[in-house]
């Protein structure tokens, strides 16, 4: 049977250092409650040792062999422990206060609610535990420790610099002004670990891991990160600037006042961080995850973000202007007020992106996918949306000046009852698209193209359309309520049906237009073309046809109805049994027009040209027509009672069965006119001037 182990217990120390001289058998020595306080026990062997109480003060323990020893509540202050082995040695509630431990070797050694203030832990070895212990300001700048493990320490001001730490982990502490500078940490991890103002300046991160930390002024400049996890750590005012990422990922972290300048991302990623109030942001962001991150605000100008993962990025007012997003995923990304002013958005996704009045003019798009996008207000001026998709997406009162959909119309892109309420569409080219049903209500279409386009029941009301080519559109059946056409070129249009009434036409050309069913009644048609076009019994009544040219048009049986003509243009017009009546025209032309039967009674024309106009059997009933030239007219069987026709010239013209009763011809010219059929009686034919014998023979003369 062995013997019982027994404790051996000492309260005397010159007895405790006796028994220790006799012999080796040291198992249950127990040392209690006396002083060794500035003692040598230099390289003695004093494995299995318990000392409980024991003043060390200024002792010499260097070289020791103190494997399995245990010291509980005892006071170590700056006493030498230099190159003692402290294979399972236990250290708890001690005081070891600048304590020498340059060399010991640690195995399984455990530092447990210890006072290590100041103390010199350039120790060697695995396995160092502290637990609760107060390290501050402690050196372990020559320390070789492999799977260290700080729990719940104070590591304030304490010097870990220049060193190599596998396997560290450090949580729950505080390591404030924790000096790291140049050292390397692998495979460690900090958690819940306060390491406001850190210096980790040249310092070495791999496979590590930092988690719920604050990092609040940390140095982090020209380090180098690895495979590390970031988990919820504040780094507010930290200085990063240079540091190098590789494979690491920054998980909700928050970078309030953070230099990042100069930061390289290498596969890297930053889901959810906030970087909206960090101070400066690396230029290039390539192929980092951003995902959910916050730059609201931030200026992001001619950054690089191309291949970079923004998905529901808030990136709300961030200033975007030049910056390559080369194939940035940007898909329900927020980027209300955002500047991507001239952007590479080239093969970028903005699926469900939220671009309310974001400026995205002269952005290159091509090839982009817009699809679900919300655009209201955006400015679009000269983007390039080049096969782009952007089935889904609204860009209500969006301005699209100049910009270019040539090849969406190429991949048959449809804009069918798409909604572009208020939008700016100057010099857009939509040549070809399909718009039928669109809304374009109040749009600028300024120089824009809808050559070829399909517009059939599209609301155009209130557009602007000045420059616009319309040329071969089809727009039966469109809305234009107020809308506003100059210079436009409908050249082969086609506007059957059409109700042109409400719009306004200026400058517009309608030669070649399919007209069939159009209604021009009360519409307004200044300077527009309508030469030589088929307008019979066509109704323009009301209508403001100031300028218009209607040179050879046929307007047979046409309403020109109390319509104004001033300074129109009908030259050798066909207005047979047209109705002009209370139309207002002064300056109109009408030379060589075939007005036979019309109905001219009421209307305004001083001051117009009917020169060799035939106006047979033509009502001019109390028509205005001061000063006009009808010479060489035909006004065979007119009827102009009670017409106004002071100082006319009716030099020539054929007045065969004319009637002029009760019309006003005070100082007209009845040049070399036939009068025996006319009927004058109750004309007013005061200064009245009739053929000039002189002047007709001189110009039978002439004709000789």
């Amino acid at each position: 049977m062995p013997e019982p182990f027994v404790k051996r217990l000492f309260t005397n120390a010159v007895e405790f250092i006796d028994a220790l001289n006799r012999g080796p058998g040291r198992e249950g020595l127990v040392l209690r409650a006396c002083s060794l306080k500035g003692q040598s026990l230099a390289g003695q062997d004093l494995r299995l040792v318990s000392f409980e109480g024991i003043d060390f003060v200024g002792a010499d323990l260097s070289r020791c062999n103190l494997a399995d020893a245990s010291f509980q509540q005892c006071d170590l202050s700056s006493a030498r422990l230099g190159e003692a082995s402290l294979y399972r040695a236990v250290f708890d509630g001690c005081r070891l206060p600048n304590a020498d431990l340059r060399g010991a070797k640690v195995e399984l050694t455990v530092f447990n609610e210890c006072d290590l203030q100041q103390a010199n832990l350039g120790v060697t070895g695995e396995f160092l535990c502290c637990k609760t212990c107060d390290l501050t300001r402690a050196d372990f700048g020559a320390a070789a420790v492999a799977h260290a493990r700080l729990d719940g320490c104070r590591l304030d001001h304490a010097r870990l610099a220049g060193r190599v730490w596998h396997g560290l982990w450090a949580s729950g502490g505080s390591a404030r002004e924790l000096d790291c500078a140049r050292a390397r940490f692998e495979d460690a991890r900090f958690s819940d670990t306060d390491l406001a103002l850190a210096n980790f300046a040249s310092a070495s991160l791999t496979q590590t891991v930092l988690s719920a930390c604050g990092a609040a002024g940390t140095d982090w400049s020209s380090s180098r990160w690895q495979s590390v996890m970031v988990q919820q750590c504040a780094f507010h005012s930290a200085q990063l600037r240079g540091a190098a990422m590789i494979e690491t990922l920054f998980m909700e972290c928050d970078f309030a006042g953070a230099d990042l300048s100069g930061v390289t991302f290498e596969h890297c990623g930053m889901p959810r961080c906030d970087l909206a109030a960090a101070k400066e942001l690396p230029r290039s962001l390539s192929n980092v995850n951003l995902s959910q991150a916050n730059l609201a605000g931030r200026n992001l100008a001619s950054c690089d973000l191309s291949n970079a993962d923004c998905t529901e990025c808030n990136l709300t007012g961030a200033n975007l202007g030049q910056s390559n997003l080369h194939a940035a995923n940007l898909s329900d990304a927020r980027l209300q007020g955002a500047n991507l002013a001239e952007a590479d958005l080239t093969m970028a996704w903005l699926m469900g992106a939220d671009l309310t009045k974001a400026d995205l003019s002269r952005a290159n798009c091509r090839s982009a996918d817009f699809e679900g996008a919300r655009g209201e207000g955006a400015k679009l001026e000269g983007a390039i949306f080049k096969a782009a998709t952007i089935s889904g997406a609204t860009f209500d009162r969006a301005a699209l000046v100049s910009a270019d959909l040539r090849q969406v119309i190429d991949q048959g892109r449809s804009w069918r009852g798409h909604d572009f309420r208020g939008a700016d569409l100057s010099g857009c080219d939509f040549g070809g698209c399909d718009l039928e049903g669109a809304r374009l209500t109040g749009c600028n279409l300024h120089q824009a193209s809808f050559a070829k386009a399909r517009l059939a029941q599209s609301d155009l009301s209130g557009v602007k359309a000045t420059q616009t080519e319309f040329s071969e559109a089809l727009l039966a059946g469109a809305k234009l309520s107020q809308a506003h056409f100059e210079d436009a070129d409908f050249a082969g249009a086609d506007l059957s049906g059409t109700d042109l009434s409400p719009a306004r036409f200026h400058g517009v050309a309608f030669e070649g237009v399919k007209l069939a069913g159009a209604r021009f009644a009360q519409g307004e048609f200044k300077r527009c073309s309508f030469r030589e076009l088929a307008l019979k019994k066509i109704d323009f009544s009301g209508a403001d046809l100031e300028q218009a040219d209607f040179t050879q048009a046929d307007l047979e049986g046409a309403g020109l109805k109390k319509a104004k003509l001033r300074c129109a243009d009908f030259t050798k017009a066909r207005l047979k049994q047209a109705d002009l009546s209370g139309a207002q025209g002064p300056g109109t032309e009408f030379r060589e027009a075939n007005m036979e039967e019309a109905n001219l009674g009421g209307a305004h024309f001083d001051a117009c040209t009917f020169t060799q106009a035939r106006l047979v059997k033509a009502h001019l009933e109390r028509v205005q027509a001061r000063n006009c030239m009808f010479d060489r007219a035909d006004l065979s069987a007119a009827s102009l009672g009670a017409a106004h026709l002071d100082y006319s010239d009716f030099s020539y013209a054929t007045l065969d069965l004319a009637d002029f009763q009760n019309a006003v011809l005070r100082g007209a010219l009845f040049h070399a006119v036939l009068e025996a059929n006319v009927r004058l009686s109750g004309a007013d034919t005061n200064g009245l001037r009739r053929t000039d014998m002189d002047q007709f023979k001189a110009e039978q003369f002439g004709r000789k």
